[in-house]
C-alpha cells in the first residue's frame, strides 16, 4: 500500500452535454474561473468533442454512447464522480464567483440530502427566473420557471 493516500474531492461538478458543445464551452470557462479548490469537473458527452483548449488535466471528459439523452449524460457523469456532493450544471449556464459556497454549507448538516437552485436574471439579480426543479409524469427534471428566458447564459 502506498504511503500517499489520494484525497477524495468534496465536490463533483458534472456538466452533461448531449449535443451543444458551444454552450458547453461557455459553461466550462465560467466553471474553471470560479471553481472551488476541492473539486473535480466531469463533462459527460453525448456527442463528439475535440477539447480544443487542451484542458484534460483540469476536466475529465467521459463519453456516453452516441445519441445519449440529457438523462443518459447525467447518469454517466454522476456514476463517474467521486465527490461527496455532486452538482449538476447544464451546459449553457454560467458559474459565478462563490456559486458553490452557499449550497455546500447546507451539506454540513446530515439532514440535507439535496439543494435546488434559485436562478436570477444576469442583468437584474432581483428578478427570479427559475426556482427549484419540477417533475411530472413522463418528464425529466426541469427548472421551474417563473418567466420565459431566451437564453440561459
Amino acid at each position: 500500500m502506498s504511503d500517499t493516500m489520494l484525497k477524495q474531492p468534496m465536490l463533483s461538478i458534472v456538466i452533461p452535454t448531449p449535443t451543444d458543445t458551444a454552450a458547453l464551452e461557455e459553461t466550462l470557462v465560467s466553471v474553471l474561473e470560479n471553481r472551488p479548490d476541492d473539486c473535480e469537473i466531469i463533462v459527460a458527452l453525448g456527442c463528439p468533442y475535440g477539447d480544443p483548449w487542451n484542458i484534460r488535466d483540469e476536466v475529465r471528459f467521459v463519453q456516453a454512447p452516441a445519441g445519449s439523452t440529457l438523462v443518459g449524460c447525467v447518469n454517466l457523469g454522476v456514476a463517474s464522480s467521486v465527490g461527496d456532493v455532486v452538482h449538476i450544471l447544464a451546459a449553457g449556464w454560467r458559474a459565478t464567483e462563490g456559486w458553490t459556497t452557499g449550497p455546500l454549507e447546507h451539506f454540513q448538516s446530515s439532514q440535507t440530502g439535496a439543494v435546488v437552485p434559485l436562478v436570477v436574471a444576469d442583468d437584474d439579480h432581483n428578478r427570479v427566473v427559475a426556482t427549484g426543479i419540477r417533475y411530472g409524469r413522463g418528464e425529466i427534471g426541469r427548472a421551474s420557471c417563473r418567466e420565459r428566458v431566451s437564453s440561459p447564459v
